[in-house]
This record gives C-alpha cells, sequence and structure tokens, in this order.
C-alpha cells in the first residue's frame, strides 16, 4: 500500500470518518469503528499515479497560497505608504 494514496484517501473521507467518531468531551476515534472503513485498493501502480496527480495539485495549490501571501503583503505596504502621504500619486 502507497502510503501517500492512503493519506489522500483518509483526507477525502474526513467529513465521513467525523461522524463516527464517538461523541463525549472529546471525540474519538477508535479502532473498533475505524476497522469498518471500507478502504479501496487499486494496483500500486495507479496508486503511486493517482498520488502523484494530487500532490501536483497541491503543490500548485501551495504556490497560489504564497503568491497571495505576497501580494497581500504588497498591498498593506502600498495601503500605508499612499494613506499616510509617505508615498503621493499625481493626479
Amino acid at each position: 500500500m502507497f502510503n501517500r494514496f492512503l493519506y489522500y484517501f483518509f483526507v477525502s473521507q474526513y467529513d465521513q470518518l467525523r461522524g463516527l467518531s464517538q461523541e463525549g468531551t472529546q471525540k474519538n476515534l477508535s479502532a473498533t469503528l475505524v476497522k469498518d472503513v471500507r478502504l479501496p485498493i487499486p494496483p500500486a501502480k495507479e496508486q503511486k499515479v493517482i498520488a502523484s496527480i494530487l500532490s501536483s495539485v497541491d503543490d500548485k495549490i501551495t504556490a497560489q497560497e504564497n503568491e497571495l501571501e505576497g501580494l497581500q503583503q504588497m498591498k498593506k505596504g502600498l495601503m500605508q505608504d499612499l494613506l499616510t502621504g509617505k508615498v503621493r500619486v499625481k493626479v
């Protein structure tokens, strides 16, 4: 079983697994509850391809989030400079 494939499978089933958890002061998942979860097991080669595709998408999402964060920081700096009059614009 390819670990990255398992990771993505369980991430995709997060809400369903949370629904299985036992209520109390803290929600808990026991081995008894988890053992009944059906796990699709495609051939190893297919698992690797699936995990590779999903990892690639994760990498793109991370890159976009980093770019967005940089742009937000740039905006904050521009707002500070423009709104305080430190930098003047020609009208």
